[in-house]
């Protein structure tokens, strides 16, 4: 008697089982790994977080602040117009890093309060590089002194006071002090660069959702 030999699986039953290196490519296009979102994206570690951040630049403030009264009333430097303008620049900061500092927002209160220390430092910006033109006018187009500022705050308008200050005086085009080649006009500058990019850094910095 002839032994009967197995049968053939039928066609269209025989299965072909794809290799794994095919199983993971098709896995990779049908699920592509996440891409993280930008505002998801850690900040460099060296930059501290929000409330660090305007706690140091408060404390920026209050040197630039003490700097200036120590030259005002300990080596006898009298500030003019433009010097208390800048000086009321760096407190309205000083007081907005305080604030933020005390207040410890989340999510947009960062910005915010970043914006505001943004528009401070663009004000006293603006004060100081007026300062440092007048400083660097020839001798014959620096403009004649003025009154004093308490005496014009008394007098006049306002408004008129600000004009009379923003167009500067001759005490204004003085440079009686200078460190490392700096005035105290481009000093006060160098203050308000730094306090414009905390700013910037607190609106731009990704934040938790």
């Amino acid at each position: 008697m002839q032994a009967s030999c197995p049968a053939s699986p039928a066609p269209d039953t025989v299965r072909e089982h794809p290799s794994s290196f095919a199983l993971a490519a098709i896995g990779a296009f049908a699920y592509p790994s996440p891409v993280p979102d930008e505002k998801s994206r850690p900040m460099p570690s060296f930059i501290p977080a929000p409330r660090p951040l305007n706690i140091l630049a408060f404390l920026a403030c209050l040197a630039a602040m003490a700097g200036a009264l120590y030259l005002q009333h300990v080596d006898g430097l009298e500030p003019c117009p433009l010097c208390i303008f800048q000086r009321v620049g760096v407190i309205v900061g000083a007081v907005i890093l305080l604030i933020a500092s005390l207040h410890g927002p989340k999510g947009v209160g960062v910005r915010i309060y970043g914006a505001l220390t943004a528009l401070a430092a663009l004000g006293g910006g603006a004060v100081a590089a007026r300062h440092i033109w007048l400083q660097n006018l020839p001798a014959d187009q620096v403009p004649a002194c003025g009154p004093g500022l308490d005496y014009m705050l008394d007098v006049f308008p306002l408004q008129n006071v600000l004009q009379q200050v923003l167009a500067g005086s001759g005490e204004c085009a003085e440079m009686d002090w200078s460190f490392l080649g700096l005035s105290l006009p481009a000093w006060s500058m160098v203050v308000f660069a730094g306090l414009l990019i905390v700013a910037l850094i607190q609106m731009f910095r990704p934040l938790p959702r």
